[in-house]
């Protein structure tokens, strides 16, 4: 079992709570960055949660852990990427994260930022679940992502 490690930077605490995959404090340090510079950005939205919301809590877990919340709160017991509640909490699977990013051939880290970023859009008024709406959100979070993950 890892040791359970929690970081904080402008607003963002991310905590690791698995113990399924290896992350090193560099990684956990890049996606905090990244998801607090995206959180600064998101919440000058006016008249949304994000913009109401003092802190963010951004949560690695693993496919049970997140099966699990997915089945109790959305009636689906199957894992999933990333869930958002809209008191600021957001769940990330590591293990979604990891096969995502092979299928995807992209960087792992870079997954969780995804995530976190996806999380932080829902918070911010983005939706996507009409077709429209899912690709301008994807279309911003993904913009989002690739200038942050320059920084």
């Amino acid at each position: 079992m890892s040791e359970e490690k929690e970081f904080e930077r402008h607003g963002v605490t991310l905590f690791n709570r698995q113990s399924v995959k290896t992350i090193s404090d560099d990684v956990l340090q890049k996606v905090l960055h990244v998801t607090a510079a995206a959180y600064q950005e998101l919440k000058q939205r006016e008249g949304t949660l994000l913009s109401q919301l003092e802190e963010i809590e951004v949560t690695l877990i693993d496919d049970p852990a997140i099966a699990r919340v997915h089945g109790e709160f959305f009636d689906d017991p199957t894992a999933t990427d990333v869930i958002t509640f809209d008191h600021g909490e957001i769940l990330i699977s590591v293990e979604t994260a990891a096969r995502q990013a092979k299928k995807f051939q992209s960087v792992f880290d870079k997954e969780l930022a995804l995530y976190a970023i996806h999380g932080l859009a829902h918070l911010s008024g983005y939706d996507d679940i009409d077709p429209t709406d899912r690709k301008i959100m994807h279309a911003a979070q993904d913009e989002l992502l690739e200038r942050l993950w320059k920084k």
